[in-house]
């Protein structure tokens, strides 16, 4: 069983809209409650400890379970109107608070991946992005409407008879539905659980290399190209124009508690639309590629890319991140589960630009100014993406075999001790579980 996502937007009356924020504020005055309760009782402890008290005030718990229960014995006092509400609602705002917690805890403490992250804040309801998840009650869907607890029946946007058809047939089953305004509307997401069935690839033995990059999308060892559609540069003056509309109406400011006016409300919804717009535009394009590739080809080799390194170049960091590298490889990699097939990551020092696929010859550097590949040892001329692309699939043939890539240098910029293992993520039922080679670290140009 696998976990899925079906996302509808909304077409709420004017009345249910109003039941979706009045549930969104409930959600944000128990976060809030909960957040000023661990913060006093870090402080009191923190005050106690600095007077030489060895009695300190017990430690209140983070977990979901704890805030609830002391949530429930204060309700009564803090929130009056609380049976107005559906019960989800606090809970969606305590949930989000101890998993905020958790997250600060874990990232002082050495345990988190990814940049630290900081201490929850207090939610004001002019920032704060609205949201429900409603876990348990009578939600479901329908046809032509979202059913939510409280709220009542309301109109999807777009047929949901997809999802109703599998719930029908006992294939999937609906475990959460959570409701979010983003860009000026209201979209319910059912957490499906679901058995995928995917049929395999039409050729579940050939070995696609896929070389990414800002010229083109996606370049492939057949010699095909995904050109790459530039979703933001084409839009880019339309979100300047609007961005510059923004910054001259009066927008809240924190520190003076300015409100905003209604006019930068209404130029900030516009922006978001534009900005919503690139962002599904681009997402329709990648998932329409990704799942043209992954039913073609059983393996897939892709490149383990530095795309943080790549952003901090200011003349390729837009388009860098329009080109949206990390979800490409993360659709290939579910969607090639799906269908029985093998990703294969090369390393990220493999030197896939710069050696050659004909003899097999390393050159010492390779300027990204240069669009061709010149072999000097054996005078071989091609394009520099296709020649990624080429080394690429070579490289998983060889992981394929376990042998490791077939490669003769070591790349000028290397900077690592040879005989680095990496890994290569199988999926079940291809027979190469567990494989790993030994593959030298090279660098290459990824763009």
């Amino acid at each position: 069983m696998t976990l899925l996502a079906y996302r509808f937007a909304l077409d709420p009356t004017p009345a249910q809209e109003r039941a979706l924020r009045s549930h969104a504020g409930a959600a944000r005055v128990a976060f809030n409650w909960g957040l000023a309760r661990v913060m006093a009782n870090l402080s009191q402890r923190e005050a106690e400890r600095s007077y030489g008290i060895a009695d300190l005030t017990p430690g209140m718990s983070w977990s979901l379970y704890s805030l609830r229960k002391e949530w429930n014995q204060a309700k009564a006092t803090v929130a009056p109107w609380w049976p107005e509400c559906s019960k989800e609602a606090f809970n969606t705002g305590l949930d989000q608070l101890a998993r905020a917690l958790k997250n600060w805890g874990d990232s002082r403490k050495g345990q988190r991946k990814g940049k630290p992250a900081g201490f929850p804040r207090f939610r004001s309801r002019r920032t704060a992005r609205p949201s429900i998840r409603f876990t348990t009650g009578a939600f479901r869907c329908e046809a032509r409407h979202a059913v939510l607890p409280r709220v009542g029946r309301v109109k999807l946007h777009e047929p949901g008879t997809r999802l109703t058809g599998l719930v029908a047939a006992g294939t999937a089953r609906v475990l959460a539905v959570s409701v979010r305004f983003e860009r000026g509307r209201w979209f319910a997401a059912f957490t499906v659980e679901q058995d995928i069935s995917r049929p395999a690839a039409a050729d579940p033995d050939a070995v696609i290399g896929i070389d990414l990059g800002v010229k083109t999308l996606a370049v492939l060892s057949t010699g095909e190209e995904i050109p790459n559609p530039r979703h933001l540069g084409t839009s880019l003056r339309k979100v300047r124009r609007l961005s510059r509309t923004v910054s001259r109406r009066r927008g809240p400011d924190r520190r003076t508690r300015q409100v905003p006016s209604n006019r930068w409300r209404r130029a900030a919804t516009e922006l978001g639309k534009a900005q919503g717009r690139v962002a599904d535009q681009r997402r329709d394009a990648l998932h329409k590629a990704t799942t043209n590739l992954t039913g073609r080809f059983g393996t897939v080799v892709v490149e383990d890319l530095h795309v943080r390194g790549m952003l901090a170049n200011r003349r390729l960091a837009r388009h860098v991140a329009d080109a949206s590298f990390a979800e490409f490889r993360r659709q290939v990699e579910y969607k090639t589960a799906w269908r029985g097939g093998t990703v294969i990551v090369a390393d990220r020092w493999f030197a896939s630009s710069k050696t050659c696929s004909g003899c097999g010859a390393v050159k010492a550097k390779l300027p990204l100014s240069d669009r061709a590949y010149v072999c000097t040892a054996c005078g071989m001329v091609a394009d520099r993406d296709q020649n990624a692309a080429l080394n690429l699939a070579g490289y998983g043939k060889h992981q394929l075999a376990g042998s490791g890539p077939d490669s003769n240098g070591r790349g000028a910029d290397r900077k690592t001790t040879p005989g680095s293992r990496v890994a290569v993520k199988r999926q079940p039922g291809t027979g190469h579980a567990g494989q790993t080679g030994t593959v030298p670290r090279q660098r290459g140009t990824a763009v």
